[in-house]
């Protein structure tokens, strides 16, 4: 029978793997934020090793992305989106496009039904 860690344990330790990884990819001269994405799949449910709560783990990570789509909203000017709005705008028909006949085509190739 597994024992649940405690919430306060189970933030500390997030906490402090994140800001281990943020440190690491700092010194390799990388953003932060890899070493915070790093941390997240370190002590993930999916890998071996530190297996919090499953639940609180994930409501954490929820609420982790809330703040990383803030902070990153926040950093955005709309001058800039507006100055990039065509490169935006083809960049995401492209990629939705290819995407999909990727898809498409793998599932061809694995025999799925044409829907």
């Amino acid at each position: 029978m597994e024992q649940e860690l405690p919430l306060v344990l189970n933030i500390t330790i997030a906490l402090t793997i994140a800001v281990i990884g943020g440190v690491v990819a700092s010194t390799l001269k990388q953003s932060p934020i890899l070493g915070y994405l790093l941390a997240g799949v370190i002590i993930g449910p999916f890998t071996p090793g530190f297996v919090g709560d499953h639940e609180q783990i994930t409501a954490l990570a929820d609420v982790g992305v809330i703040f990383l789509m803030f902070a990153l909203g926040v950093a955005f000017s709309i001058k800039d989106l507006v100055r990039f709005r065509n490169v935006a705008v083809f960049g995401v028909i492209i990629q939705v496009s290819l995407t999909m006949l990727g898809a498409w085509a793998i599932g061809l190739a694995t025999g799925w039904s044409q829907l």
